[in-house]
């Protein structure tokens, strides 16, 4: 294991982030500690998006348990929820508002529909993809701009699992669909698997209701 005291702040993030892919939960947990530690104190816009991010990942290491481990998986996926609410509020005082829409994307996506509310979850959604459409129009750098435009194929992504999962409104799923397939990360991205799953299950569903 790499020794955690051995990484700059940015080079711990990664490791929380890779940690949590790879469900190497103890490994990232002493990752995020560290990061934490070095933290402290500081109140810099760069700490607080660093903060931000930590908490996203620890959020999500806590979904994906809850994924796989029904008997515990409400008081999991709650302290989830919890965790994406305060990394989504820590990204807004950072001045990072897509990486709060990255957090408010799962809480709809995935949190509430876990948690029973998926009706609740889907009709969070439309706002988090119209900001982050309004953020890349606004957004001044290529970087910027990609990243915006991620979340928002995140969200529309996430809707669109849900109304065919839940076998409803196709005139909805259209709309979602119209949207996605003018976003310019999607047309960059179209062919690869995560993307163009749910977009086959879209018309698909489409069709059969029409």
């Amino acid at each position: 294991m790499i020794r955690p005291k051995s990484l700059t702040t940015e080079e711990l993030l990664v490791q929380v982030e890779a940690s949590r892919r790879t469900e190497r939960y103890g490994d990232m947990g002493a990752f995020a500690n560290r990061l934490e530690s070095m933290l402290g104190s500081d109140t810099s816009q760069a700490a607080d998006v660093l903060r931000s991010k930590v908490t996203y990942e620890l959020h999500m290491a806590l979904f994906q348990q809850a994924q796989a481990k029904q008997a515990e998986a409400r008081e999991l996926l709650h302290d989830s929820l919890r965790l994406a609410r305060q990394s989504a509020a820590d990204a807004l005082a950072a001045g990072d508002p897509v990486g709060a829409l990255f957090a408010k994307a799962n809480i709809g996506g995935h949190l509430m529909p876990a948690l029973g509310d998926w009706q609740g979850g889907l009709a969070t959604l439309p706002e988090v993809y119209e900001e982050a459409e309004a953020l890349a129009v606004a957004a001044t750098d290529d970087a910027a701009r990609t990243r915006a435009l991620r979340v928002a194929v995140n969200a529309y992504l996430l809707a669109i699992n849900l109304l065919v999962e839940h076998d409803d409104n196709p005139h909805e799923l259209e709309e979602v669909l119209s949207r996605l397939e003018v976003n310019q990360f999607y047309l960059d991205h179209k062919d690869d698997e995560w993307v163009a799953g749910p977009v086959a299950a879209a018309r698909a569903f489409i069709e059969r209701h029409t």
